[in-house]
């Protein structure tokens, strides 16, 4: 892995309950390292689930690559893997994929808790 380029994608300026990002455009990069952030929690109910999607060419559909699942624990960080060739196994990162970025890809979460919002951030480490 090599000519990694890290690149903010969503503030934690804001408490949220479903969040579906912009679509991000990726020009040539291989893969890419997420990093998710739980800052609050309105109470140990609420708990997001994050998920990594790409887009499918020519619809307006995607396919999720990760689902990331939050617990009742109200301030953690959550990694992901995503790159060819890469190892499954590793114990470093919540999960890890063995494939491509997409050439269009998105992060969304859903707050799967009973009651109140949850304040958390992303960030991505492009991968060459």
């Amino acid at each position: 892995m090599s000519r990694d380029v890290a690149s903010f994608v969503v503030a934690a300026s804001e408490a949220r309950q479903d969040y579906t990002g912009p679509d991000i455009s990726n020009p040539s990069y291989r893969g890419a390292r997420f990093y998710f952030d739980v800052t609050a929690a309105a109470s140990t109910l609420a708990f997001p689930v994050f998920k990594i999607q790409g887009k499918i060419v020519g619809t307006t559909k995607y396919h999720t690559f990760f689902t990331l699942s939050g617990t009742t624990v109200q301030v953690q960080t959550m990694k992901a893997l995503l790159y060819p060739g890469v190892s499954t196994a590793s114990t470093l990162y919540a999960d890890v994929r063995s494939d491509f970025l997409p050439k269009v890809w998105r992060i969304a979460s859903t707050n799967t808790g009973t009651t109140g919002t949850v304040t958390w951030s992303a960030s991505v480490d492009l991968i060459g």
